[in-house]
């Protein structure tokens, strides 16, 4: 076999993906594993097997991904794969590319991030693969996801920021926050919750307002080692929503702990001006509660 093609073969070939049957297709592309050593034909061959990629035989479409992963100039080739996830129609050209660049490794990690800068229709999918290689590199690109004005791409976002370890996502999970898209900051704030990250209070209290994320918010105050979260809290006692008002006891109860004793005392002092309905709530809490809002009430 020659080291490389010439155009006059790639013509030949071609016409044989346009006209012949699956076995001669199948013969045609297996005879594509081979890097031409002239950019201009390496680029042609390239795009011949993308092409290819989208054939109706998902046996010629593997054949094509793995002649063209043989190809030892990556960096062109993680180029032309990226380029290649716009295909609009052809699904199994799309799910050849997608393979392919999956296959390739983190090369391909450049490209995509520039792709998904300039916010195209498939975003989606760019932001799906790029939380498949575990690499930092990725995280500031799937942050700003979260803000995007696609429900999809921001939910993908957030499932591949879930991948990373906590010191890595935190600085994104905070931008979450900003989202429009009430299930990613409630998503962001667990995630930052479980984390055990200490926010500040001005950058919490906002959320109040969304009944969905009260809990969440009274879980991070509880973290916040700051006395100005008290009145918060206490007044998370009287929620009308029970899942808010535990979350208020065990948020008081936490941050007690971190606090100073003039800290302490303000939570005490808080605590014995409750009001009788405040109280009947909280021995309700006692009684019937999850045992961690039940010790947290005593």
């Amino acid at each position: 076999m020659t080291l490389h093609n010439s155009a006059y073969d790639l013509a030949q070939l071609a016409a044989i993906f346009r006209e012949g049957e699956e076995e001669a297709r199948l013969s045609a592309v297996q005879k594509l594993n081979r890097q031409p050593e002239d950019e201009t034909e390496r680029r042609a061959l390239l795009d011949l097997l993308i092409e290819v990629m989208g054939d109706d035989s998902w046996q010629v479409r593997k054949e094509a991904v793995a002649s063209a992963l043989s190809f030892t100039d990556t960096v062109l080739l993680a180029q032309k794969l990226v380029d290649a996830m716009s295909e609009p129609d052809n699904i199994g050209r799309r799910n050849a590319v997608i393979e392919g660049v999956m296959k390739l490794g983190p090369v391909c990690i450049e490209p995509l991030l520039a792709a998904l800068a300039q916010k195209p229709d498939y975003r989606k999918v760019l932001v799906d693969v790029l939380g498949t290689y575990g690499d930092t590199r990725v995280i500031p690109a799937l942050g700003q996801s979260l803000l995007d004005e696609d429900p999809n791409v921001r939910a993908a976002a957030m499932e591949q920021l879930a991948s990373f370890s906590s010191e890595e996502v935190v600085p994104a999970l905070r931008a979450a926050l900003r989202s429009p898209d009430m299930l990613v900051v409630l998503a962001a704030l667990d995630g930052l919750n479980r984390q055990q990250v200490v926010l500040p209070i001005a950058e919490v209290l906002p959320l109040k307002e969304a009944v969905a994320l009260r809990p969440a918010m009274m879980t991070s105050l509880g973290y916040s080692k700051d006395s100005a979260a008290v009145p918060v809290l206490i007044d998370g006692l009287l929620d009308r929503a029970r899942g808010a008002r535990e979350a208020a006891l065990v948020a008081l109860y936490r941050l007690y702990q971190q606090l100073d004793d003039a800290g302490r005392k303000l939570v005490i002092d808080s605590a014995k001006a409750l009001d009788e309905m405040a109280v009947r709530s909280s021995l309700r809490a006692l009684l019937e509660a999850t045992p961690s809002v039940r010790q947290a009430t005593a």
